[in-house]
């Protein structure tokens, strides 16, 4: 239930800012001036404040105001330096993805640096949840930090085992195309602690791995994306007890999908 109340809320944002994104004011001088973008603040009978499509700021007198009014965005209206400057050099972006995933996956499990002969497969039960912030080091190329919390139901033919990690790490994203729609590279190494709850019994042990993937930023506007991606994980544990040492890997294909703010 927790898992599916965090994806509805996800789409609803998502959802919630496209629809927010759609329209625009439009303000009438008594000049004859027409001049278009968003309110972004505004004092009844002293002046209002505007931001147009390029970013600009600009600021009236209620007593300059003849009327205002709202229009639908036309879906060509759009240009692509707008969806350029969104990730130029000196931006900044905060992202939000989830994944919700039934997979099967494989284990390498090392009891004290020995290794079972066969590999354990596994069905797998996975949310996570990673939030993110970048800065544009040049067009298109980000650097950042990444939170993640995930958590984790392992099921085999005869055990099952639960698990929830917080792990922390830098990332790195590059952005290709000059359109709204940009495909990306994205890579990562995520470090932190996990815990662990087998048949009844809880333990903790350190956790850290990389990601490498792909995928394709759906641009609203120049100021929101949304994120769809794939990619390949590999996290390893290790485990510490008085009499062994157990190592586990975990690898395989990942899908998310998330929402992203530049500024």
């Amino acid at each position: 239930m927790k898992k599916l109340f965090f994806t509805l809320i996800f789409m609803i944002f998502a959802l919630t800012a496209f629809s927010q994104n759609s329209s625009r004011d439009v303000v009438y001088l008594k000049n004859g001036s027409i001049i278009k973008g968003q309110i972004i603040e505004q004092i009844p009978e002293l002046n209002l404040k505007l931001e147009t499509s390029d970013g600009s700021i600009l600021v009236y007198e209620m007593n300059e105001v003849k009327r205002i009014s709202k229009e639908k965005i036309p879906p060509s209206s759009g240009n692509n330096s707008n969806f350029l400057s969104a990730i130029s050099k000196g931006k900044f972006s905060i992202s939000g993805s989830t994944s919700l995933s039934f997979t099967s996956m494989t284990n390498e499990v090392s009891i004290n640096s020995e290794f079972f002969d066969d590999k354990i497969e596994s069905d797998i039960n996975q949310f996570s949840f990673q939030p993110s912030v970048s800065y544009f080091v040049a067009d298109g190329f980000a650097i950042g930090l990444s939170i993640e919390y995930e958590t984790l139901k392992q099921e085999g033919d005869d055990s099952e085992q639960k698990e929830s990690s917080l792990l922390a790490g830098p990332i790195i994203t590059y952005y290709f195309g000059t359109s709204n729609i940009k495909p990306f590279i994205h890579g990562e190494y995520m470090f932190g602690n996990e815990t662990y709850e087998y048949d009844g019994d809880e333990s903790s042990y350190k956790k850290e791995g990389w990601a490498l993937g792909g995928g394709v930023a759906f641009f609203l506007n120049q100021y929101i994306s949304l994120d769809l991606g794939i990619g390949y994980a590999n996290m390893s544990g290790d485990m510490k007890e008085s009499d062994y040492d157990i190592e586990s890997t975990r690898k395989g294909l990942t899908i998310n999908g998330g929402i992203s703010v530049y500024f």
